[in-house]
């Protein structure tokens, strides 16, 4: 096809696809319409070519003549001196450039406030359809700007009391203009107030671009060298000013390598006494819908600080660790990650992760928290408390009780309204958990395991090697040790009622060995109702003083503690059964306690100065008394069948220890157990020279006050 062809080709195409254009192209009103734009836009052309023209060769070349208007007209307006070198114009491409020199503002007393070694304004021909002046560029050389707080606490910028009301129209009209560049400013601080030397802002270097409703901006200085490195601030803004905040988004990057902490003082005033420290710092910030999130990177090395006047001073080698916060309207949150410290003593907190949050409901009012933690060591916190601005209630529990131990995988939360805690719950493992005891509050050592409740309930698991608890307000010798101790308990919770449930226990020591499940319930009212059932699979005789309660008195625990010298225990059983408040259940209708246990090998020195019984076996029971019925033991060569040991009230005020049986053998054995028996200095030893063969019996029945 030749290109005539294409060609005619085409227009018989765009004819049939435009052809209802040309009616309305023949209009007589669409055509006087287009004359009159026409007319219109070669008008404006001619008089912006006009402006320019005039601008160019009439008012910019004479704007020297205008120096003096032009002070008067700025100190005017800033209500301040404004003095200024030179006025130069020029032209930068299509747009005029107005060169300010050697521009200097002074306070109301005549003292320098504010210089410029040049400033340079770029007029953009947006100002033209805007209706106010707006440039395409304001560079300011070289500023020098003085602030300064008075004795009287009052401070100026640039001799401007800062507590006078801003202009937001000024801060509008800045985020107008598409360029904003300060270069190599000083800015000084003068605190008149704190008699503090000068402080200089060097080498400041600012860029503001403004692009409709974006904002980018980013800031350097350098403060005295002695003090902190160069400081690095970035970031973009979008919205209005006056947009709530909720409509404003984002983004800020703040990085500083090093500060002198403890230089600052002499112009900061630090919440806290910091006599010495050093370091540094990195912040990402974000801002969108309301929302703000922050994320800071610390680092600080030789700290020592004080966080009360009447606590010690914590002398800290570093500080190190991601620091997270986030917030919108009713709730925020803030997160650590592998935050560690190390002290100059030694003492430690390892990386570790934690997180704290917290909401509030707009309408309602309640509250809802939650924390988190990947690692405690609470032996480390229990020291840094120490240093700590507590209240003195929690600083005496936690010297009374010093807990320690490792807590992992920490999840709790609550839930509060007004002064009522409407929810709580909790759950974490552990690790050589353990406390002092004090008082009714139990102890332990070496505890491990897991637990996990909340108001409604929970559950708790333990199982650890070498541990122990201590039972003070049980046992008058408190300390219980394990070899092994496995436990599973759960428990649940209905207004006052509490209700426990101890799935198993076993317990694996040098004093004994078992097992023991049951139950437990406290309605409110009273020390509660239990149901306790437990096996002793081996036992040491010696030890069975220490596990008499503290209902029993204290002559028939020395008395079992200086009598039982030998012997263990099998196949024990014990029931603990009824209202505690009607213990030791002296009526069997109200309850029962009673241990039984089988015994061999054992040696009892029931009484000062009377021949120990050897080699006995027997049942023996403990409940508000005790009986151990023997059936077989030793006196010397004497055997002994059918003995009974009894202490018939543990309570009673005059506790005896009664002993009844048969002793057969060499009639010699007998002789001797008289003799060495406080029988024989009652008869003046008579019976030392006497001797007899043969075998006799005798029956054993004695009664000793304890």
């Amino acid at each position: 096809m030749t290109d005539a062809a294409t060609r005619l080709g085409l227009r018989q195409a765009l004819y049939h696809r435009l052809h209802w254009l040309w009616p309305i192209l023949a209009s007589p009103v669409l055509r006087r319409t287009l004359r009159i734009a026409l007319w219109g836009a070669l008008v404006a052309w001619l008089a912006f070519a006009a402006l320019v023209l005039a601008l160019r060769y009439v008012v910019l070349p004479n704007v020297g003549m205008y120096h003096e208007r032009i002070e008067q007209a700025l100190s005017q307006a800033i209500g301040q001196p404004v003095t200024i070198g030179k006025i130069e114009a020029r032209w930068q491409g299509l747009n005029p450039d107005l060169v300010l020199d050697d521009v200097a503002i002074a306070d109301r007393q005549g003292k320098p406030a504010f210089s410029l070694e040049q400033v340079e304004t770029v007029l953009s021909w947006q100002s033209l359809w805007r209706g106010r002046v707006t440039l395409a560029l304001l560079a300011l050389e070289r500023p020098v700007l003085h602030v300064r707080r008075e004795t009287s606490g009052r401070i100026t910028v640039a001799g401007i009391e800062t507590e006078d009301e801003g202009d937001p129209a000024f801060a509008e009209w800045v985020l107008e203009q598409k360029r904003i560049r300060v270069r190599n400013a000083t800015i000084l601080w003068e605190d008149r107030l704190r008699g503090a030397p000068q402080l200089a802002l060097e080498d400041l270097q600012f860029a503001l671009d403004n692009r409709g409703r974006r904002h980018r901006f980013g800031l350097s200085a350098a403060p005295p060298s002695e003090l902190a490195a160069r400081i690095d601030v970035r970031g973009e803004v979008s919205g209005a000013l006056d947009e709530a905040l909720e409509h404003l988004s984002g983004k800020i990057f703040v990085q500083l390598d090093y500060a002198d902490l403890a230089a600052w003082r002499s112009w900061v005033d630090y919440p806290v006494d910091l006599s010495q420290g050093r370091g540094a710092l990195r912040i990402w910030g974000d801002l969108e819908n309301g929302e703000g999130k922050a994320t800071a990177d610390l680092a600080l090395e030789e700290v020592r600080i004080r966080l009360g006047k009447k606590l010690p001073e914590l002398d800290l080698s570093s500080l190190r660790g991601r620091l997270e916060g986030r917030y919108k309207a009713g709730a925020w949150a803030l997160a650590g990650r592998k935050v560690e410290l190390t002290a100059a003593d030694g003492l430690r907190v390892t990386p570790t992760d934690f997180q704290l949050e917290w909401q509030q409901d707009a309408t309602s009012g309640r509250i809802n928290g939650a924390a988190s933690a990947s690692f405690l060591d609470l032996a480390v916190i229990a020291r840094l408390a120490a240093f700590l601005p507590l209240d003195p209630r929690s600083r005496e529990l936690l010297d009374r009780h010093q807990p320690q131990g490792r807590i992992a995988e920490l999840r709790s939360g609550w839930t509060r309204a007004g002064e009522a805690l409407e929810h709580y719950s909790l759950r974490a493992t552990f690790a050589d958990l353990g406390m002092r005891a004090g008082g009714y509050f139990p102890g332990a050592n070496g505890l491990a395991g897991q637990v996990e409740f909340s108001e409604k309930g929970g559950t708790l698991s333990v199982d650890a090697g070498r541990s122990g608890i201590s039972l003070p307000a049980v046992f008058p010798e408190p300390d219980i040790a394990f070899d092994q101790l496995r436990a599973r308990a759960s428990w649940k919770v209905a207004g006052d009622v509490v209700d426990v449930k101890l799935e198993r226990l076993q317990f694996d020591g040098a004093d004994a060995a078992g097992s023991a499940s049951g139950t437990y319930r406290y309605t409110g009212e009273g020390p509660g109702v239990i149901d306790l059932a437990a096996s002793i699979a081996r036992a040491d005789g010696r030890a069975v003083w220490r596990y008499m309660p503290r209902a029993v008195s204290a002559n028939v625990g020395e008395w079992l503690r200086s009598s039982i010298v030998a012997g263990r225990g099998y196949d024990g059983k014990m029931v603990l059964k009824g209202d505690l408040a009607d213990f030791p259940f002296r009526d069997p209708a109200k309850g029962k306690f009673l241990i039984t246990a089988k015994a061999e090998g054992v040696k009892l020195d029931y009484a000062t100065g009377w021949p120990a019984i050897d080699e006995i076996k027997a049942d023996m029971s403990f409940g508000t008394g005790m009986r151990i019925v023997a059936e077989k033991g030793a006196i010397f060569g004497a055997r002994l069948t059918d003995v009974v040991v009894e202490i018939p009230d543990f309570e009673s005020f005059d506790e005896m220890l009664v002993i009844r049986g048969d002793a057969s053998g060499p009639t010699g054995e007998f002789l001797r157990f008289i003799e060495q028996s406080p029988v024989g200095e009652k008869i003046d030893h008579f019976t030392r020279d006497m001797k007899a063969s043969g075998n006799g019996k005798l029956d054993l029945a004695l009664d000793i006050p304890l």
